[in-house]
């Protein structure tokens, strides 16, 4: 390979791993490429041996970085997946509470999208306080977009796919 190729071909890395990994035709005219023609040469530039092995190698040395592991992924799927809302919930004589949030584990707060509180004051004719009203308004991430993507990872689908094709053949 061409040293002037070369350079070309880690330029173009370097602005797609910029990027991070997400448009490969701005990272083509980044790399000063031809606007008219990016996005096909974007296509051919990540179907390169050369590149493939430069991205790979970026993104195997940021995971490390980062300390990103297939099992913490999959971890964080499960925390959300298996996340129920019992698990911040209790009975009182008040209705369904929140529980005391501290008691909860760091394994169910994961799972946690956002929450807020709001705290409201009624007030009297003549402007004072009388009562004071909070609400928590509490969600969990998506347990379907992550059982989905747990699934998908485990090719729980593909099997049941692979079912659903014998059972359409046989029947």
């Amino acid at each position: 390979m061409l040293a002037a190729t070369k350079q070309r071909y880690d330029l173009f890395v370097k602005f797609f791993a910029a990027g991070m990994f997400k448009n490969a035709t701005q990272a083509a005219i980044d790399a000063k490429y031809s606007k008219a023609t990016a996005r096909a040469i974007a296509c051919r530039l990540l179907a390169n041996v050369y590149i493939k092995a430069k991205i790979a190698k970026l993104k195997a040395e940021l995971a490390e970085k980062l300390g990103v592991t297939a099992e913490r992924v999959i971890g964080e799927m499960v925390k959300v997946g298996f996340t129920n809302m019992e698990d911040f919930t209790q009975d009182s004589d008040d209705g369904l509470t929140l529980k005391d949030l501290a008691g909860i584990g760091r394994d169910n707060m994961a799972a946690v999208e956002s929450i807020k509180i709001t705290t409201t004051t009624e007030r009297d004719g003549k402007g004072k306080p009388t009562r004071t009203h909070r609400t928590t308004q509490f969600k969990l991430y998506s347990k379907l977009n992550a059982l989905d993507s747990l699934g998908k990872h485990l090719g729980i689908f593909e099997k049941d796919n692979v079912q659903r094709a014998l059972r359409l053949n046989l029947g």
